[in-house]
């Protein structure tokens, strides 16, 4: 019974430091036979679109690493879209699904002007024009001409180089550029 009341509280807790950020999003917390420890599952409507990393980053950014280090580590964690199960959610890419196809993807993405064009878009000062996330990088993905396939190939080898917004992605570009060029 006490490790139910703690879930509880954890759950009503992580509720409360999320609706602002994430209206409308609902958090079970709960031991998950399955993974054998404890489960977070956050839904939101907001997730449709993202890719996992994505996902579990904002909600990370919002709940914060001292919260994280004393309450989380350790837990599983799933961030569903409005009308995913945990099965859906497993299947989708990751990062380390790009691996092979990296400096392939980067070399399109050159060819396509993709980073000069963002930096264009972000301005001289890309802090004070990102968002926090990559609306950016997707307006810019989606005026090349490049399949879905690759748009979604392109998010992923940003974050699999540490960039979960439009101006990391900018400033990150040279650093993957180069890591690329010399493998």
């Amino acid at each position: 019974m006490a490790k139910q009341n703690t879930h509880a509280k954890l759950q009503q807790r992580l509720a409360g430091m999320l609706a602002k950020q994430f209206p409308g999003i609902t958090v079970e917390v709960g031991r998950s036979e399955r993974w054998k420890r404890t489960a977070l599952t956050f839904c939101w409507a907001g997730f449709d679109d993202l890719l996992p990393e994505e996902r579990f980053h904002r909600l990370f950014h919002s709940i914060g690493e001292e919260f994280y280090e004393e309450h989380l580590r350790g837990c599983v964690w799933f961030e569903l879209g409005s009308s995913e199960s945990v099965d859906d959610f497993l299947k989708l890419p990751r990062s380390e699904d790009i691996h092979d196809r990296e400096a392939s993807v980067i070399e399109q993405l050159n060819q396509a002007g993709f980073f000069s064009t963002l930096a264009e878009e972000l301005g001289a000062e890309p802090t004070a024009t990102c968002g926090g996330d990559f609306s950016g990088v997707r307006r810019v993905l989606t005026t090349k001409d490049l399949s879905a396939d690759i748009l979604r190939d392109a998010l992923l080898v940003l974050m699999r180089n540490g960039a979960f917004c439009d101006c990391e992605a900018l400033f990150n570009a040279q650093l993957v550029q180069l890591r690329t060029s010399t493998s």
